[in-house]
């Protein structure tokens, strides 16, 4: 897919990695709030893509890395510019997090003003589903910028399912759980530009839970998926215990 700018193409990753709207029937917000909140976060997203400008100050020609391995392409300036979208979008969402759970955000001008195009401009009179979903203690900021209402629904399946191809992924999925695998949602990964991994692992293997990915610290037989949004692919890893 071709981008008017490497802006909106990091735009993308955030629309990639966005769940459909699956709400918590038994929260004390209505299924009416709670899409009111999910379609504020979804236009946000959008609103990225159709106009970065509002994010940055300058765009840049769409480049991506061809691979993982950023060194090997030969444009450190690459990375960079690309970082400067994704921090710009992520300052904002913790801040739009610091919001809901009543605690000091420092917004920008700049944060101001897209907030505003959302029809967000009282900062004291939040949407219920938005307080309500950054208060909980089971939410992070993660959690929170994607919309996982229910705590106990595989959003992560519904996410990569379609970046990996449906069909085979859910005969794959099905074909794991009834051999026993459990289901694994790991969020923030450490030394990974992935925020939300998704793992079905033996459990015979160890009772420690997954770390998330395929290539450090396995413990587990299994697979594991992965989102890179600087090459803007969805992985899939065959997890080998022991190296």
């Amino acid at each position: 897919m071709k981008f008017s700018s490497l802006e909106q193409r990091m735009a993308q990753t955030f629309i990639d990695m966005f769940p459909k709207f699956v709400p918590d029937e038994n929260a004390p917000v209505s299924i009416t709030e709670q899409k009111e909140f999910y379609e504020i976060m979804e236009n946000l997203y959008q609103l990225g893509f159709d106009n970065p400008l509002l994010f940055v100050m300058s765009l840049h020609e769409d480049d991506v890395y061809p691979s993982r391995f950023k060194k090997l392409y030969g444009k450190p300036d690459l990375i960079k510019n690309m970082n400067k979208y994704t921090k710009e979008v992520n300052s904002l969402l913790q801040n739009m997090y610091l919001l809901g759970k009543d605690e000091e955000a420092k917004i920008t001008k700049r944060q101001c003003v897209i907030l505003s195009e959302l029809g967000i401009t009282d900062f004291s009179k939040l949407p219920p589903a938005w307080s309500w979903l950054a208060q909980r203690s089971d939410i992070t900021a993660t959690t929170f910028s994607h919309c996982f209402f229910k705590n106990d629904y595989p959003y992560l399946s519904d996410i990569y399912a379609p970046l990996l191809g449906e069909s085979a992924f859910r005969r794959l999925e099905n074909w794991m759980i009834k051999q026993g695998y459990k289901i694994y949602e790991i969020y923030d990964i450490t030394a990974s530009d992935c925020r939300l991994s998704l793992t079905y692992a033996n459990p015979v293997w160890s009772d420690e839970s997954p770390k998330g990915g395929f290539e450090y610290k396995i413990k587990h037989t299994g697979i594991s998926a992965l989102y890179e949004p600087f090459t803007q692919c969805a992985y899939l890893g065959l997890c080998i215990p022991n190296g």
